[in-house]
């Protein structure tokens, strides 16, 4: 199979898009073959201000083909050198626009071009000529490429590398020099090797649910309990905020909850101001709920520095009050449910109004379990239907394969991931050479038009003692502590800790001051923290001699 550029087609598929449809189709070439699609050239002294082409062919030795594509019912009017499409006159005559592409090839590549035999082609994937019409004078039969000629790309494209071998008889370049030639053109396409762009590229490509979560999302409306394991990006999150969509949209009374604030509070805003679901976290429904009954119990008794007083105090007190309390949701969703402690989901179920509408759903993932609280289903398990999601659409398949080397699993990427770029590892000796490396390297993606917001620094230690604290500016964004919501439009650099990013996703994630035995010892933090990088993936270990 031929090597493209880029992997995937950048667009949703759409077999009606005669550009997909070649794409597809060249993709029967053989591996020798590089295809660059959507080549754009700023034109020169003797070829026009900005040139496209279709699709770049490049055998690696010989032959360079620059490919127009037109679907739909092409014609051609001799007499009056007219192209018609779907009986329209073409503004530009497509085989005008492949000469012009050409040229502007051989211009750019200069001396690189002069061994390469560079042509032009034309394909017509959605129409064949007729049989027995006659040829075209300006262009030759095995330059065009019907529908039929497509159904053998391989057989259609040796014939254009024939003729222009025959045409042209240049003697080709070796391995080395077609290495060159290939590095210089995929330099000239910003989207090919530019990261930011090819960020963009890739998460297009990760917005469609998969089959998996859509009969999930089915299976939630027929069980009155449901537990789902899902590993990391399996769009657990996703899931549970359309199921209580779907909910609330039936008139139900929906309690989505969360363990970590900065997701609810991130969940809540994308819901909207005028949806019903009330989203939040545990600990602000409890509150909810105790100031109902007992208004100044809170007030009365919190304890920040305390953490019996949010693990066992709050819960046995909500508990407690709703003994003399009629439950009020008919739909209890819980995200993050390994976070949550044992006793929490006995407290939640006395909210759920016992109908035979009510749902309570729990989604979980024990590798995530960084506070040890998750080994089984810690609540009456026969009750709750179990549910298991398995197809990451979150993360590129590289972030997944190293996801699986820190914990090995069942998790796969689903059939539209993208490949994604190697996750960068990098040692360091001291804070201060991290702090070198670490800017270093959020500049470098700001060069290759990645946006300040899509990057997220998440460290292990203080702020104050994190290599990250004698960084106040990189480029011209400022470096500051993420606040109460993950903003990804943001003009500066974000940095936070797993705690308070726990459950999010950001484009690009550098973890931090974290240690190869640490990480080693404790895979559950090191995993959750990888896994919050949806396309690309930096680890930076430290010694464990730093000061």
């Amino acid at each position: 199979m031929a090597k493209f550029f880029p992997e995937n087609f950048p667009s949703d598929a759409d077999l009606r898009d005669p550009e997909y449809q070649v794409f597809r189709m060249l993709h029967e070439l053989p591996e020798h073959f590089s295809v660059i699609y959507s080549k754009k050239f700023k034109g020169g002294k003797n070829s026009k201000e900005e040139t496209e082409i279709d699709f770049l062919i490049f055998d690696g030795h010989k032959n360079l083909i620059c490919l127009e594509v037109k679907g739909g019912e092409i014609a051609y009017s001799g007499p009056n050198r007219q192209w018609f499409q779907n009986g329209k006159e073409m503004k530009k005559a497509p085989d005008w626009q492949a000469s012009a592409a050409t040229k502007a090839v051989i211009e750019y590549l200069g001396p690189d071009s002069v061994k390469l035999n560079i042509g032009w082609a034309l394909a017509f994937p959605d129409c064949s000529r007729p049989a027995g019409s006659g040829r075209i004078a300006e262009v030759p039969d095995d330059l065009v490429l019907d529908s039929q000629a497509l159904l053998d790309p391989e057989k259609a494209i040796a014939r254009v590398c024939h003729y222009n071998e025959t045409h042209f008889g240049r003697e080709g370049v070796n391995r080395y020099q077609a290495s060159g030639i290939l590095e210089r053109l995929l330099r000239s396409v910003g989207f090919i090797t530019k990261i930011g762009v090819r960020l963009l590229h890739d998460s297009k490509q990760l917005v469609k649910a998969t089959e998996q979560q859509l009969e999930i999302l089915n299976d939630l409306e027929l069980n009155p309990k449901t537990a789902v394991m899902g590993y990391a990006g399996t769009g657990k999150t996703i899931i549970a905020t359309e199921f209580a969509k779907r909910c609330a949209k039936k008139g139900q009374k929906v309690s989505l909850l969360f363990y970590n604030r900065m997701v609810a509070n991130t969940v809540r805003y994308g819901l909207g101001r005028d949806s019903s679901i009330e989203c939040g976290t545990f600990h602000s429904l409890a509150r909810h709920e105790i100031e109902s009954i007992d208004k100044n119990w809170w007030d009365e008794n919190k304890s920040a520095d305390n953490p019996d007083f949010w693990e066992m105090t709050v819960p046995l007190k909500m508990l407690e009050l709703l003994e003399c309390k009629a439950p009020q949701y008919d739909v209890i969703i819980v995200d993050e449910g390994q976070d949550f402690k044992p006793e929490w989901f006995e407290t939640l179920e006395k909210l759920l109004i016992p109908d035979e509408a009510s749902r309570y759903v729990v989604f979980y993932d024990g590798n995530q379990d960084i506070f040890g609280r998750w080994k089984s289903l810690p609540w009456q398990p026969n009750t709750f239907t179990k549910k298991h999601l398995r197809k990451n659409c979150r993360n590129t398949k590289a972030i997944i394969n190293f996801l699986n080397e820190i914990i090995p699993s069942e998790m796969v990427g689903f059939e539209n991931s993208p490949a994604g770029q190697p996750v960068r590892l990098e040692n360091s000796s001291s804070l201060k050479e991290e702090s070198v490396i670490i800017r270093n390297c959020v500049e470098s993606f700001l060069k290759e038009g990645v946006e300040p917001g899509k990057i997220v620094i998440l460290i292990n230690d203080s702020l104050a003692q994190s290599s990250v604290s004698s960084i106040q500016k990189i480029g011209r964004y400022p470096v500051e502590w993420m606040g109460k919501t993950y903003r990804p439009d943001a003009h500066l650099i974000q940095v936070t800790n797993i705690r308070n990013f726990k459950g999010l996703e950001a484009d690009i994630i550098l973890v931090t001051g974290i240690g190869k035995q640490e990480a080693t010892e404790v895979p559950e933090l090191f995993y959750t923290q990888a896994s919050r990088a949806r396309l690309l993936l930096t680890i930076f270990f430290s010694e464990s001699n730093y000061t």
